[in-house]
């Protein structure tokens, strides 16, 4: 790992680093991967639906915006002593809540259907990786924190970081443009 990497060959510079743990990208809902774990819209009963099963579907995840949080999260480690380990996070939401929050700001409603997701992208090393990633965030959390407990928040570094919300983050996407209708 790079890390290990960096506090063995480079002793004295890694005194002076911290570590960013990019938490789940926001701007993964846009991505083709996305609809995995997207929320489909069901047109005639105005709902979206998410069809997620446990534990997959209540396990948080350290949501943010890679795109619009990267730098003010880099920023608050400038500012800060050297040697910590910050998770990437706006909020922690299981797929569940996201889904919720999502559908409140689209003015719809919600239904959940417990169901595996498919994460047949036709390339079975991808599907294995993503079933591992899965597998990992349910037994350890998405960073690692039910065995490490050195990875820190951005409210623990002692310094403001602002960062907006998910919900304000969902506000200003074009849901129409990646929404499935069912």
């Amino acid at each position: 790992m790079a890390e290990e990497y960096g506090r063995s060959a480079h002793p004295k510079l890694w005194e002076k680093t911290s570590v960013l743990y990019a938490g789940y990208y926001l701007e993964n809902y846009f991505r083709p991967t996305g609809a995995l774990l997207r929320p489909k819209l069901n047109k005639g009963q105005d709902t979206l639906v998410l069809s997620v099963a446990e534990p997959l579907t209540t396990k948080p995840l350290p949501m943010y915006s890679a795109v619009a949080d990267t730098g003010a999260l880099v920023h608050a480690l400038l500012r800060v002593a050297p040697g910590k380990k910050l998770i990437g996070v706006n909020e922690w939401l299981s797929f569940r809540d996201f889904a919720k929050l999502l559908a409140e700001v689209l003015g719809k409603g919600i239904k959940f259907v417990d169901r595996n997701p498919s994460f047949d992208m036709g390339d079975p090393d991808l599907e294995k990786d993503h079933v591992d990633m899965m597998g990992f965030c349910v037994e350890f959390g998405y960073d690692g924190g039910k065995v490490d407990k050195s990875v820190v928040q951005p409210a623990d570094l002692g310094v403001l970081v602002q960062l907006a919300s998910v919900k304000e983050w969902c506000g200003n996407q074009d849901w129409e443009k990646v929404l499935q209708v069912d």
